[in-house]
Formats: C-alpha cells, structure tokens, sequence
C-alpha cells in the first residue's frame, strides 16, 4: 500500500516538474522574443539572422515540448535536462552548460583509431568503444535540432542575464 501512495506521488511531482520545465522553456522563448522585438526597430542585418535563429530554435523545440507535456522523456534524459533549467533559473551557466554537455556527450569514450590494444584486447577493447556505457542520445535528428535549441536557450540566457 504504501509502494502504490509513493508511486502516485512520483508521479504527480514529475509531472509538475516537467509543466514547471515548459513553462520556463517558453519563457525564455517570449523574453528572446523580446529582445529580438526590440532590436528589430532599426531592422539591420544582425537583427533579421537574430529573427531567423530564434524562429528555428522555435521550431525545433516543439517536439520536446511535446515530449514534456505527454510525460515521454527519458529517464536517462529527465535528470539532466531539468538539472540544465535549474541552473538557469540560479543563473548558474557554468553548471547549466556542464549538464548539457553530460546531457548532450555523455559519459561514452570516444575511440580516436585506437583497435589493438596489446595482449588483453578484449577486455582493453570494452573500455576504449564503451560498450557497456550508455552513448550520447544523439541518434535522430529530431533529439539532435531540440538539443542544438537547448543550447541556444543557454546561450541566450547567458548573454542576457550575465553580470
């Protein structure tokens, strides 16, 4: 019985958490709709490639704001991603950035043409390609275009709110 009450408020937080977490997305989307409002007055050059990157980042969030509101992120993906907006509202972008390469890279080694190793090949083999260990979650270019968007929020906020 009392597996069952925990499970359910586990659920009901992870739910508020990811409505807390596409609230902030959007906010940060509408204060760099701002911005760029405000600069667009003069409508140079700069300020037509800063229209067109956040139409793109726009657009290439919509499948993860997706996935937040059905509750369909990974719960590789989940800890970290909520850990990126956490430091951005602390204004911790050192740390913000840190979790999104975590997020973005993972904990995978990386070969660099290295295939004999010596004598243990085998086991030397596991450690160089990672098998065990689980790679960055950049498989499909839908998850690749919302993590370069991910990226474009830190970079924004970063530049808007650093002192």
């Amino acid at each position: 019985m009392g597996e069952i009450e925990e499970s359910a408020n586990d659920t009901e937080l992870k739910t508020k958490i990811l409505l807390q977490a596409r609230s902030y997305m959007k906010f940060l989307i509408q204060t760099w709709e701002d911005v760029v409002a405000k600069r667009t007055v003069d409508m140079d050059q700069l300020s037509t490639k800063a229209n067109a990157v956040l139409k793109e980042t726009k657009a290439s969030l919509i499948p993860l704001l997706v996935l937040l509101r059905k509750g369909e992120l990974s719960e590789t993906v989940f800890p970290l991603l909520m850990g990126i907006f956490y430091h951005l509202q602390k204004k911790n972008f050192r740390a913000a950035n840190d979790s999104y390469i975590k997020l973005s890279i993972g904990n995978a080694p990386w070969p660099i043409g290295v295939t004999a190793v010596g004598i243990h090949a085998r086991s030397a083999r596991e450690k160089i390609t990672g098998e065990n260990s689980e790679a960055n979650i950049m498989k499909d270019d839908m998850t690749r275009s919302w993590l370069v968007a991910i990226k474009r929020l830190i970079t924004f906020a970063e530049g808007h709110w650093s002192e």
